[in-house]
């Protein structure tokens, strides 16, 4: 295989038509298509130690350095149906962590004031029944349903008395 050829193969595996450069008789020319083709597709931005943490983005079609951002935490807390419980966003990933120390949970729904994120919801496909335990044992289970605002729906085997031991759930969602 002579450099020529062997320039050809470089300038297709990079994407390039090896037709388009088909009459192309000097290595000069050949190399100056390969950088076109190469330029284009590898070109990244020059980086040093104080580029750590930031990231690659595409800006007008080119790669470009960026700060590293995060989405927001959202927090809600709420007391409702007997329970408490904590509503945590981060980006797509939500979590509830819903319990009680104290009194009796029966079944109830009740607005929470707010709403949540809609991966923690009641769906027309089905609801996502979290389960609520104690001890150990599940006595029943909570669901989000959406509207104006969230409303959560309590349902209990039988009231479940939370006077020595906590009655909680904990859901997360990507």
């Amino acid at each position: 295989m002579t450099t020529i050829e062997a320039l050809f193969d470089l300038y297709e595996a990079l994407g390039g038509d090896a037709d388009e450069i088909s009459t192309l008789q000097t290595i000069p020319e050949v190399l100056e298509e390969i950088s076109e083709i190469a330029g284009s597709t590898i070109e990244l931005p020059g980086v040093s130690a104080s580029d750590n943490g930031d990231v690659l983005t595409v800006v007008d079609g080119k790669w470009a350095k960026a700060e590293a951002s995060a989405p927001a935490l959202t927090t809600k807390s709420f007391t409702k149906a007997g329970l408490s419980g904590t509503v945590k966003t981060y980006g797509n990933v939500s979590t509830i962590e819903i319990y009680t120390y104290r009194g009796t949970i029966t079944s109830a729904s009740e607005s929470l004031g707010f709403n949540v994120p809609n991966n923690l919801m009641y769906t027309s496909g089905g609801s996502p029944q979290i389960p609520l335990y104690q001890k150990g044992t599940q006595v029943g289970y909570f669901i989000l349903k959406p509207g104006e605002t969230t409303t959560i729906s309590v349902t209990v085997s039988s009231p479940v008395s939370t006077d020595t031991s906590p009655v909680y759930a904990n859901f997360t969602t990507l």
